[in-house]
């Protein structure tokens, strides 16, 4: 090789040796230091020893760590930790230390998610580091209110970011000295400022501006100069939950650089300004949902303004006035809109009426969301919508027949949702769109032949056709029409048949139940959610033991028998609800059910089982829900339910040879609405501490048990985010009002009867104690279960009197404590419950008079039968004068005031009738000549 090229080639060599040097080596020592500060007021215990800061070692180039970015110079400039609910960096003891000041180059700082295990004070040294540009300190734990005068110093920032802590802004006047600010997002903490507008517009360079969640009202924004002189670059603006009104879009409507608007979740009512469309011109997305708009103003144009009047919208992409109080016909609403450039709009969740128009102005529309309104009937054809890819028009009134015409020239759509109408036919021969990866069909009429036409759909991914009239035999094609078929609902039909194993990888969810299948178990491999409830299979359930993904098996209302397998060690400890009640199974509750870990909700009732309640069982710390009702188990109720079951809403133990005292550790059960213990051979006293059940004595809500609690396949395959039809087969059950099959049920003694609840169980408060052996008397504590709905003491021993206190229990609609051995006179207040519409006292040792009231003199005399000292209405004896008043008049302090009154004004009326009528008498009989002498 020529000597020039070898010496050439060196040179080159060694250049970039050198180069790899400096790299290696470029770090400055002091900003190393702070660097090592700082990540001594930050924990990083991630376990296995590679947490997020594992990277920093002293003798390793700070410019390699993790997060760190240098300048050509080894200068640090940036700064970038981000922590996912994975991540390492929290403690309780965390904190940003101001060994930051020391890194003088440094220009862009993001800390997200660090310290919000504990709050952390807000680090008033930021106010010092004039080289930022960049400052985010997201969802950080900060707290406390942010010193005015502390980020007006940052003149260089560009973005702010301090969103999702717990910081307080009194005054925003510092927003003034920062000419540079680009981007501004507070969302997630509090902004007291009345002024807000015009302080955060007069940002002559903001851009985007997030004030989510700030607790915000109208503030004072109605004056000229401030909207002449208000910000002339701002595109993006998001205002959501909040209290804001119909004022705040006003002054919005003169920003019209405005490209996307988000108001929702506030208190928007009334009509929306025309103003807000017609002057932004440039806005491209329109976010108004969860409000109580009612429509739109239009204001009709003239002929000279009608051109730019009908293009004044062109612009607008997205359009969501969902779960407002739209109550106009949709084809007068989509008139006053203009819809050339649309592609997503949400509508769903209002009053809109009339017939569906066929959209054809919107031909750019991709997503189409009419759900929950009062629609009629579908256009002929949605012809013109080529590139529509998802439709709902679940949840309406439509009728009338699916034409073969009505989706036809849609050859982009991907997802339809029908469900809900049930006056809907769809005709056996229908040609859906071939594409289609959705079709909800669910409590829509379909012929009772099993419909052919599925077996074009080559790509769905989700089907339901439950609720459709379907007496058939499910045909074998089902199971393999589809490679891509992994979300099945056929429930609630009369389909025969048996069901294959179902080994496919690609099925997630079946859910075949309230049909007439009937065989046994298939195998199992890969699905996540198998709903098989109400059919007719049999024989044992060992197939169970390979089915290694569940998260939601129910098995319920068959003929299973056997023993239940102790295989559950082999499941997905995802698992969260497991449902084998109202079957044949016998033996004990197998342990291996206690390392499902993630159980939530457990019906093991209506069986044979016998034994002990598993000590393993208390492992299952997230249970909310147990029936074991109708066995054969024993022993004690285990004391440390109370301790283990934080979350405890629902424990049913009907039924069993429960043995032993109610352990007082139940009164721990502080979430608990339904525990019903009837029906076992429980002794000693009701508990004294009944009282310290906060959801007895306080008012909750639907939200209180749905929001976090029982959950549905929603939540057991992963949330829902976004508003696609790629995220819409996961919302499947909950598409409607009336499709309640997924939700939680409790089967208990209500008014005499039996009764399972569901769609209101969230309701029921109820407390049931009845047919065991309990003694002493009924604790006063009881009767400030202020909430309590049902109280059953019936078939014990209790002894003593009711005490005046019950007059308390205000919500009490059902109340039974017969055949006990209670004493004394009946507690007049009992009289204050006006919802008390079941009574029975009966077979006591009762005596007195029965309070007056509207209530218990309505109840049958049967209900207080058995008491030997009662008297007075209903029943037929007589009390006697001596106790009390006349019969029947023994009153209810709630009453006695106001019967008394009208009593009297009674007896004064028939007094003055009898005396003057008496007087006229006297004269006509009396001789006027002789009637002195005789009164004399």
């Amino acid at each position: 090789m020529d000597a020039k090229l070898m010496l050439a080639l060196l040179f080159v060599w060694l250049s970039l040796r050198s180069c790899d040097i400096i790299i290696e080596a470029r770090c400055i020592a002091k900003d190393r230091e702070a660097l090592l500060a700082f990540k001594g007021g930050l924990t990083d215990d991630d376990d296995d020893g590679h947490g997020m800061l594992s990277s920093w070692e002293q003798q390793k180039d700070c410019c390699s760590w993790y997060g760190v970015q240098c300048s050509n110079a080894g200068y640090v400039i940036g700064l970038k930790l981000i922590v996912d609910n994975n991540g390492s960096l929290r403690g309780d003891h965390i904190h940003i230390s101001p060994a930051l000041l020391e890194l003088d180059h440094l220009s862009y700082l993001e800390l997200s998610g660090i310290g919000n295990t504990s709050l952390i004070p807000f680090p008033n040294f930021i106010g010092s580091m004039k080289t930022l540009r960049n400052l985010t300190l997201y969802s950080c734990g900060l707290s406390g209110t942010v010193p005015e005068e502390n980020l007006g110093n940052l003149t260089n920032l560009v973005l702010l970011d301090l969103s999702y802590n717990s910081l307080t802004f009194e005054n925003l006047s510092w927003l003034s000295r920062l000419p540079s600010l680009s981007d501004l997002v507070l969302s997630g903490n509090r902004i007291h400022d009345a002024n807000w507008p015009q302080k955060m517009l007069m940002i002559h360079s903001l851009k985007l501006l997030r004030l989510s969640n700030c607790q915000l009202n109208d503030g004072e924004s109605s004056s000229k100069e401030f909207l002449m002189n208000s910000s002339s670059t701002l595109s993006t603006v998001d205002l959501s939950f909040n209290f804001l009104t119909l004022a705040t879009l006003h002054w919005l409507s003169n920003i019209k650089t405005l490209i996307s608007i988000d108001v929702s979740r506030n208190q928007l009512d009334g009509l929306i300004p025309d103003s807000l469309i017609r002057n932004l011109t440039s806005l491209e997305k329109l976010l108004l949902s969860y409000n109580k708009l009612e429509g739109v103003v239009v204001v009709v144009p003239t002929s000279l303004e009608n051109h730019s009047h009908s293009n004044s919208s062109s612009n607008l992409i997205t359009l969501d006035l969902s779960w407002n109080q739209l109550r106009q016909p949709l084809v007068e609403l989509i008139g006053n809109l203009s819809c050339n450039a649309m592609e997503y709009l949400y509508l769903e969740h209002n009053q809109l009426s009339g017939p569906v128009p066929e959209f054809s102005s919107c031909r750019r529309m991709r997503e189409l969301k009419l759900g929950n309104n009062k629609l009629e009937r579908l256009p002929r054809s949605f012809g013109r919508l080529s590139q529509l890819e998802f439709l709902d028009i679940s949840n309406n009134s439509l009728q009338g027949n699916i034409s073969k015409s009505t989706f036809m020239n849609l050859g982009s759509l991907i997802a339809i949702d029908l469900s809900f109408n049930d006056a809907l036919y769809i005709s056996p021969r229908w040609n859906p769109p071939t594409k289609l990866q959705a079709l909800l069909v669910r409590y829509v009429k379909l012929d009772p032949q099993f419909p052919t036409w599925i077996q074009v759909l080559r790509s769905i991914v989700t089907l339901d056709i439950s609720y459709t009239g379907i007496s058939d035999q499910l045909p074998s094609w089902i199971w393999n029409f589809s490679t891509n078929l992994s979300n099945l609902f056929i429930s609630h039909n009369k389909i025969r048949g048996t069901i294959p194993n179902l080994l496919q990888e690609r099925l997630a969810i079946i859910d075949v139940g309230w049909n007439l299948f009937f065989g046994s178990l298939p195998q199992l491999n890969y699905t996540k959610v198998l709903k098989l409830s109400h059919n007719e299979l049999s024989g044992p359930i060992t197939p169970i033991c390979n089915a290694r993904s569940l998260r939601w098996l129910d098995l319920s209302y068959n003929k299973f028998v056997g023993e239940i397998p102790n295989c559950w060690d082999n499941m997905s400890t995802d698992l969260k609800v497991l449902n084998l009640g109202n079957n044949n199974f016998s033996g004990q509750i197998p342990q291996s059910l206690g390392l499902l870990g993630s159980l939530q909700t457990l019906y093991l009732n209506d069986n044979g089982l016998s034994g002990e309640f598993p000590l393993a069982l208390k492992n299952c710390k997230y249970l909310q829900l147990i029936d074991v009702g109708g066995n054969k188990l024993a022993g004690h109720i285990p004391n440390w339910i109370g301790a283990n079951y934080k979350e405890m809403k629902y424990l049913v133990f009907r039924q069993n040879g429960f043995d032993g005292e109610i352990p007082r550790q139940v009164c721990y059960l502080t979430q608990i609405r339904v525990l019903d213990l009837s029906m076992n051979n429980l002794s000693g006293q009701v508990p004294r501490c009944l009282d310290n059940i906060t959801s007895l004595v306080q008012m909750t809500t639907a939200d209180d048990i749905f929001t976090n609690g029982i959950p549905s396949p929603v939540f057991v395959l992963g949330s829902w985010e976004g508003r696609g039809y790629r995220d819409y087969p996961y919302i499947l059950s909950r598409s409607g009002d009336r499709g309640y099959s997924d939700y939680p049920y409790v089967s208990v003694q209500w008014k005499t009867n039996e009764s399972k609840y569901q769609k209101t169980l969230w309701l029921l408060k109820l407390l049931d104690l009845s047919s065991n052996k309990l003694n002493g008397s009924i604790p006063r504590e009881l009767f400030r279960l202020k909430e309590l709905v049902s109280l059953n003491l019936s078939r014990n021993n209790l002894e003593g009197k009711i005490a005046q206190e019950i007059g308390e229990m205000a919500k009490l609609e059902s109340l039974d404590v017969s055949r006990n051995q209670l004493g004394g006179e009946m507690p007049s207040r009992l009289g204050q419950l006006n919802f008390l519409q079941v009574m029975d006292v009966s077979y006591n040792r009762l005596t007195g008079r029965i309070p007056w009231s509207t209530q218990l003199q309505s109840f049958d005399e049967s209900v207080y039968g058995g008491n030997a000292g009662l008297c007075g209405r209903p029943l037929a004896v007589v009390c006697p004068m001596g106790d009390g008043d006349a019969d029947g008049f023994i009153m209810s302090s709630s009453s006695s005031s106001s019967s008394f009154t009208q009593d009297w004004l009674i007896s004064i009326a028939v007094g003055f009738i009898v005396g003057f009528w008496g007087l006229i008498l006297l004269k006509t009989y009396i001789h006027p000549s002789s009637s002195r002498g005789r009164l004399d």
